[in-house]
């Protein structure tokens, strides 16, 4: 489902302020700057998206490179350090609410066809992600949330 060279590499493209590609380096380049800190915020990560969208073939686009890289990226400035000072700071459990929110909504999943880690559909696919996450907090909290908006993401993107 995912190789170990793709998740150190969306691992490290999601440490960037703008997500990535990881300036290309290899696997073994990559393992050898993993703190055990950065191993542990790691696997933290994996056990909530392993708990949300599960290892079933129907969730395998969640696994991509985009949606694992923005949702690693989300993950850095929701819960292990906020954004901004009007970012709120999710719980685990809350994140992972927000990623099983992600897997439910078939529309994103269909849309991930053919998406890359790229210029052209990061910013797209964070404007879905964010709507997805911010819909579910907001039902969750009642509040609408403020959740980062980078310069990256000049995109908006409403849905229902």
């Amino acid at each position: 489902m995912l190789s170990m060279s793709a998740l150190l590499r969306c691992w490290f493209a999601s440490s960037a302020e703008v997500p990535g590609h990881s300036g290309g380096a290899s696997a073994a380049k990559l393992v050898q700057q993993v703190t055990i800190d950065e191993a542990d915020s790691m696997i933290a990560f994996l056990e909530l998206a392993i708990a949300a969208w599960g290892r079933d073939v129907e969730g395998y686009r969640l696994w991509g490179n985009l949606n694992l890289s923005l949702c690693m990226w989300l993950y850095r400035r929701l819960v292990i350090t906020p954004y901004s000072p009007r970012t709120p700071k999710l719980s685990k459990d809350m994140f992972q609410k927000c990623l099983m929110s992600i897997a439910a909504d078939g529309q994103y999943a269909d849309w991930l066809v053919g998406r890359l880690l790229s210029e052209r559909d990061r910013s797209p696919a964070y404007g879905r992600l964010k709507a997805i996450i911010a819909r579910r907090l907001e039902a969750e909290t009642g509040k609408k949330p403020s959740l980062p908006s980078p310069a990256w993401s000049g995109h908006s993107f409403r849905t229902r």
